[in-house]
């Protein structure tokens, strides 16, 4: 979204990033008075900022690949649910997770910056 350009975290991320969405409810709307920061196909909310220090997030920065398997694994009766199996997720997140590491690498290193400036 066009917001996060002017983001102290946010701006770091590419305009369209990909995640990692795991979760089985959703930011129905983003709060009065917050700035919607970006947006999902699968969720409409993906993060959000309210005044100048409070960051949500819906999708998930910070898995790896052992995260991904333990979750696709506690859950695998959803992942069917999605037409998917376990190990199907697991391979799917491991072709991206070079991409979304770099990706989140940054945004990580922002928040890290703009907290300890405070």
């Amino acid at each position: 979204r066009p917001e996060a350009a002017d983001d102290p975290v946010f701006s770091v991320l590419p305009p369209r990033p990909k995640a990692v969405l795991w979760h089985q409810e959703q930011i129905a709307a983003v709060p009065e008075g917050a700035v919607h920061l970006v947006e999902g196909t699968d969720a409409p909310v993906q993060a959000f900022r309210v005044g100048s220090s409070f960051w949500s997030v819906q999708f998930h920065p910070e898995p790896d690949a052992h995260t991904v398997q333990r979750w696709a694994e506690g859950t695998a009766e959803l992942v069917k649910k999605a037409g998917r199996t376990p190990a199907d997720v697991i391979r799917e997140y491991e072709a991206e997770a070079s991409g979304i590491e770099a990706t989140f690498r940054p945004l990580a290193a922002a928040f890290v910056d703009y907290a300890s400036s405070r």
